[in-house]
């Protein structure tokens, strides 16, 4: 019994003077060496390479000095069509008109100058529209931008991550125009419900001029078949300032020039043409017909009243397609 108990406490007493100390495995670590450290902030830095190119935005940095792109990942070539590695160096603004990029400069001036009363934290969203290099075409881009600042708090870059958001504005004006549209059919209605009989050509003639104004275009128009459909037996019109008769001068002339959009609108089909200029062969006598009215484009709708074709709607443009 005495034995044991001397036993415990040698074993509990501390170490002698001099003695190496004990180490416990698992409890510490030696501290990683330079190599190590370097090694690690590479992967990290790859890590962060990998993550920036395989997102679906444009993500850039802007030296502060030179206005200038120092970084621009992969997918900007997606979006604008420049190879990242022409980024590098390139002014700001590179895709934009010279008016939104003058609006670009002046942010950056007016943030970089009032900074100091800011949240140093702030970033900034910027909607515009810029050029996508290679097709020449116009991209929606939403860019939500902020300092990258150094240890005292000062900017040094500007990070920017770029997102096109074409077919989210498309998807918008398609809302706006079809709440517009129904606003105008509701107007229209609204007019002509109580409406005298002897008012109602002047009540077409005012809702031609809305349509034409809604959509734009230089006539708008509205034409009556006879029975036979052989003659043109009424026709309304309006028409943008500037712009001769059209469709509007045929009331009691021939309905053969009009022939081939005859044809399909007794089929019911509405009649899109993009450019008169390229109608076939077929519908030369018509592509002669609009083509002496000036019309570059036009849209027809048939006209159907209890199953049958007695005329139709439509509206062209002059002054471009």
């Amino acid at each position: 019994m005495k034995k044991n108990l001397k036993n415990r406490k040698t074993k509990g007493r501390p170490a002698s003077r001099g003695a190496a100390p004990a180490v416990i495995s698992g409890s510490t670590r030696p501290g990683p060496g330079m190599d190590e450290v370097m090694r690690t902030l590479r992967g990290r830095e790859y890590f962060l390479r990998l993550v920036a190119d395989n997102v679906r935005d444009a993500i850039w940095v802007l030296d502060i000095r030179t206005l200038c792109y120092i970084y621009a990942n992969s997918y900007s070539e997606e979006i604008f069509g420049i190879p990242p590695e022409r980024y590098i160096g390139s002014p700001v603004g590179i895709n934009m008109d010279a008016k939104t990029r003058r609006e670009a400069r002046r942010i950056i001036a007016d943030e970089l100058a009032n900074d100091h009363l800011r949240d140093p934290g702030r970033s900034l969203l910027f909607v515009g529209m810029e050029t996508e290099k290679r097709q020449r075409r116009g991209v929606w881009t939403e860019t939500k931008a902020s300092f990258v600042r150094d240890d005292s708090g000062k900017p040094v870059a500007i990070l920017g991550v770029t997102r096109d958001i074409t077919e989210r504005k498309r998807m918008e004006e398609a809302l706006r125009e079809r709440y517009e549209f129904e606003n105008l059919v509701t107007a229209i209605a609204t007019r002509f419900i109580n409406i005298p009989s002897d008012e109602i050509d002047g009540g077409i003639r005012h809702a031609l001029r809305m349509i034409g104004a809604f959509a734009r275009v230089d006539r708008c128009y509205i034409v009556l078949f006879s029975d036979d459909m052989r003659t043109i037996t009424g026709a309304y019109e309006w028409r943008a300032r500037g712009i001769a008769p059209g469709m509007g001068a045929l009331k009691g002339a021939s309905a053969r020039p009009l022939r081939w959009l005859l044809e399909r609108h007794a089929r019911f089909e509405t009649v899109h043409v993009p450019r008169v200029d390229d109608l076939s062969v077929q519908a030369r006598g018509f592509r002669c017909f609009v083509g002496g009215m000036d019309a570059k484009s036009l849209v027809s709708v048939p006209l159907v009243l209890s199953g049958k074709l007695v005329g139709f709607f439509g509206f062209d443009s002059v002054r471009e397609y």
